[in-house]
């Protein structure tokens, strides 16, 4: 049995990293995209700070202390 549920588990995460494929936005569809200084892209861009562009046009993130100077594209 313990053989059986190791072999299953090994060919499920062969199977699910072979098949995973990089996730794409379209931005004509959603919030448009976001440029900001080099030193603080990164964590502007991060899926936990919450940052992106009005339909307006304006930028907004839960942190503009240090995302306030992105613009939107």
């Amino acid at each position: 049995m313990k053989f059986t549920l190791t072999s299953i588990l090994i060919a499920l995460t062969a199977t699910t990293t072979t098949f995973a494929s990089p996730i794409t936005v379209d931005v004509s569809v959603g919030t448009p995209g976001f440029t900001c200084p080099n030193r603080v892209d990164g964590f502007c861009h991060a899926s936990n700070v919450h940052s992106g562009c009005t339909s307006d046009g304006e930028f907004y993130s839960d942190a503009m202390d240090v995302c306030g100077q992105c613009t939107c594209l």
